[in-house]
């Protein structure tokens, strides 16, 4: 299946966007569920912007996850699969630069 807004977010995010398939494996992504340990595995520090997108039970987990990292709720911006492509124009060129996606289908 295709994986919803990949090339664009990539065009946004570039090494920051991590996509992580929770259904199967595939060359090129990583596999399982976001939590604590991944989360902190992968960004660059907690201090700075986490862009949540998927489906809403993931995005409430990871949120949870992170809150419990003791990030920073302003820091955390939350998007539907729908609204991506709106919001994201409308984000500064600078917060992208310092902000991780996490992304699952």
């Amino acid at each position: 299946d295709d994986i919803i807004y990949e090339e664009e977010l990539k065009s946004y995010f570039g090494k920051n966007f991590l996509n992580i398939l929770s259904d199967e494996k595939l060359d090129g992504y990583d596999y399982g569920h976001i939590d604590a340990t991944y989360i902190k595995a992968k960004s660059n520090g907690l201090d700075q912007f986490f862009y949540l997108c998927g489906p809403p039970p993931m995005v409430a987990d990871v949120e949870m996850q992170l809150k419990a990292l003791e990030v920073d709720p302003n820091s955390i911006v939350k998007e539907e699969f729908s609204m991506i492509p709106v919001r994201l124009h409308c984000l500064l060129p600078g917060f992208l630069k310092n902000c991780y996606c996490l992304h699952t289908r």
